[in-house]
């Protein structure tokens, strides 16, 4: 990220059809902790669009409105894919140049936009609707914010995640009893032991 006197360039990319509009708050707030905001672009069908209403006009968002054939179709994906890249090219001319991507999407689809952007330098940010997350989504990006109404509205860089190799070790559980008895019981003599320590006579006593 720039510096105090030069704040990071943050572009805001959202797919209308894949996000809830409750967590457009939650979106914002988070691109404002990381710097100035100087792209939002929102994709999606009239209906889609339509619900996002009021975050629009709160957020100052810019609608790319798209057509679908049928309900089957990923038009407004490829919207979006096809804004990120435009973003991209404008980046290497050093046009409308930006440091960091929301992505704010839970559809892995996103994946190979996410690791183009990052080929290039810049940061992609992943936010999706937790139980709608494909695992393959938050590995591509940089890093990833699950959105959550009952999180801080300003949320700071999240922590990296972490492997499964890296998981720590679950810690070993210890009973009472376990404890007690590995304490308290000594081992008893064999039946040979003890045949051995009953032959052993004391040394006869010395006459005066």
């Amino acid at each position: 990220m720039k510096g105090k006197y030069m704040p990071a360039k943050i572009a805001v990319l959202i797919d209308a059809e894949n996000v809830d509009p409750s967590y457009a708050q939650q979106i914002f707030s988070y691109a404002r902790s990381l710097g100035e905001v100087t792209i939002r672009e929102i994709y999606g069908a009239g209906i889609s669009l339509n619900e996002w209403a009021d975050p629009i006009f709160e957020n100052t968002i810019q609608p790319k409105f798209t057509l679908r054939p049928n309900r089957f179709k990923n038009s407004s994906d490829i919207a979006l894919t096809i804004g990120a890249m435009e973003m991209l090219f404008n980046s290497r001319t050093e046009k409308n140049m930006v440091d960091a991507v929301i992505i704010a999407s839970s559809d892995s689809d996103f994946s190979p936009v996410a690791f183009h952007l990052r080929a290039a330098g810049i940061d992609v940010i992943g936010m999706g609707e937790p139980g709608r997350i494909n695992p393959m989504w938050p590995k591509a990006c940089t890093e990833f914010v699950p959105l959550d109404h009952n999180a801080s509205l300003v949320r700071r860089r999240a922590p990296p995640l972490q492997t499964q190799d890296a998981s720590p070790m679950p810690a070993q559980v210890t009973s009472p009893l376990q404890s007690v008895t590995e304490q308290t019981v000594t081992a008893l003599p064999t039946q040979e032991e003890a045949q051995l320590a009953s032959t052993v006579q004391t040394p006869p006593e010395q006459e005066n």
